[in-house]
């Protein structure tokens, strides 16, 4: 019986000083991952095959080449035949630094490439033409990116607090730019948003502070809630005539905002502000129709109607002339308009107590 003690405690002795790894299997450097196949050389990983790629759970751990399975990659490529990155394919990879994608490759899916924080720049190939929600969200050392024409939408969060961001140009056949799709890219200094988007999301650009002009083109009708909201540099901005609705708060926080530019006065007046920071007026003082600061409103004929906020904080008014048309005037169209020293009607007294 000491003789079988005394092996037993040998033994037991010799577990416990032997290393752990021994007894661990070496994590895998090849696989299958949807219609494709996975190999790791090195620190490189290659996608091959023809189809998607298969979709992962974000922040999981059944991506089998991410971070915390202890995989360690600096370079991905994709081959020729892969036409789609599967959501959550390479999210929390955060040493990879570059990425090469082919250009049979239709879509990139939500989360793609999450909190890829070491990938400084991306070439993005002609035949995408989607881009998933948080795409590229967290890839905290991206520079540039290039979005091809093919790409008809932004999805929300796309570049969320992608803060090293400096520029980007979005093609004229994006038609949307999603929630958020730009929020917190705080080194976002210049942005083209082309003829063709007709909506801008809520906090689309909201903390883009280092943002100081935006042009928005003559296609979008909404500009959603908090949109521009903490662009804590922006001094000027153009709103188009085509606009029909701003969003709640859209203009909040753009303390250095001096100058918004129009061009129709009756298109003004026809704009549905949500709140008075939804004017960016909220914070300029200087209201531009056709480059002409605004000190005497002429209200065009056949208008009825001017929107609550619509001349807000507009201290350059001096006069107004209302036509006979209008009947009604919204709360607060003229707060603050301390500038005003006289209101002209076309209609008579008894109308006017009408309006």
């Amino acid at each position: 019986m000491r003789k079988f003690m005394s092996l037993f405690l040998s033994l037991l002795l010799i577990l416990m000083i032997m290393p752990m790894g021994i007894f661990t299997a070496s994590a895998a450097t090849s696989g299958t991952t949807g219609d494709c196949t996975w190999t790791l050389d090195g620190t490189v990983l290659t996608i091959s095959g023809e189809g998607e790629m298969a979709d992962y759970e974000y922040k999981s751990t059944n991506n089998p080449w991410n971070d915390k399975n202890g995989m360690i990659i600096t370079k991905i490529v994709i081959t020729k035949g892969v036409t789609r990155i599967g959501e959550g394919a390479f999210s929390e990879c955060s040493n990879v630094i570059s990425v090469t994608i082919p250009n049979t490759v239709k879509s990139i899916g939500d989360y793609a490439f999450n909190n890829c924080s070491s990938l400084i720049s991306i070439e993005i190939p002609e035949s995408v033409t989607s881009i998933g929600e948080w795409a590229f969200s967290g890839c905290s050392s991206l520079t540039s990116i290039n979005i091809p024409d093919s790409v008809t939408s932004i999805g929300d969060y796309a570049f969320y607090y992608c803060v090293s961001l400096t520029s980007i140009e979005i093609p004229d056949s994006v038609t949307s730019i999603g929630w958020e799709a730009f929020s917190g890219c705080s080194s976002l200094t210049s942005i083209d948003i082309p003829n063709g988007v007709t909506s801008i999301g809520e906090w689309a650009f909201s903390g883009c502070s280092s943002l100081t002009t935006i042009d928005i083109p003559d296609s979008v009708t909404s500009i959603g809630d908090f949109s521009f909201s903490n662009c804590s540099s922006l001094t000027s901005i153009n709103i188009p005539d085509s606009v029909k609705s701003i969003g709640d708060s859209a203009f909040s926080w753009c303390y250095y905002l001096e100058n918004v530019y129009i061009t129709d006065i009756g298109a003004w007046c026809k704009i549905g502000f949500e709140d008075n920071s939804s004017n960016p007026m909220y914070c300029a003082e200087n209201l531009y129709v056709n480059n002409q600061l605004l000190t005497d409103v002429k209200i065009p004929d056949n208008t009825e109607i001017i929107n609550s906020y619509t001349f807000y904080n507009c201290k350059s008014i001096e006069s107004v002339f209302i036509p006979k048309s209008m009947i009604l005037i919204k709360q607060d169209a003229f707060y603050d308009c301390s500038g005003i020293k006289n209101v002209y009607y076309e209609g008579t007294a008894e109308e006017w107590a009408e309006v």
